[in-house]
């Protein structure tokens, strides 16, 4: 989710577990697709000319709100944070996990990465 937890690997494998089984990100159709795929698909199905922008980003996060931050499912695939805590971690890693993430959290102490592709074409 952006924000190191050293010392936390045990737990936070716990946690990916969850996102992973849903949505695996090897295979998954939201995430298993670059830049070149995009041209690649387009060219295939007849674009020419093609043109893609892209603008990929990595940020540092914006302070938020510990629980606007467990309560926010970065995808309508996956749980939240909260739903996939509760599902894969004890009280006491919960316990442990939220005291060393919430500061970050609500520092802005983590890492956003992000890309937007913008692709145009004309069929021929």
């Amino acid at each position: 989710m952006g924000f190191r937890v050293e010392g936390m690997e045990a737990i936070t494998e716990k946690l990916w577990a969850v996102f992973e089984a849903i949505q695996p990100t090897a295979t998954d159709p939201m995430l298993d697709f670059d830049e070149r795929d995009l041209v690649r698909l387009a060219e295939d199905t007849g674009f020419f000319p093609i043109r893609l922008t892209l603008d990929a980003r990595i940020e540092a996060t914006p302070p938020r709100r510990w629980d606007g931050f467990l309560d926010t499912a970065w995808n309508p695939n996956v749980p939240t944070p909260r739903e996939a805590m509760e599902q894969s971690l004890s009280p006491d890693e919960r316990e442990c996990l939220a005291a060393q993430l919430r500061p970050l959290v609500e520092g802005g102490g983590g890492e956003w990465r992000m890309a937007f592709a913008h692709l145009s074409g004309v069929r021929r």
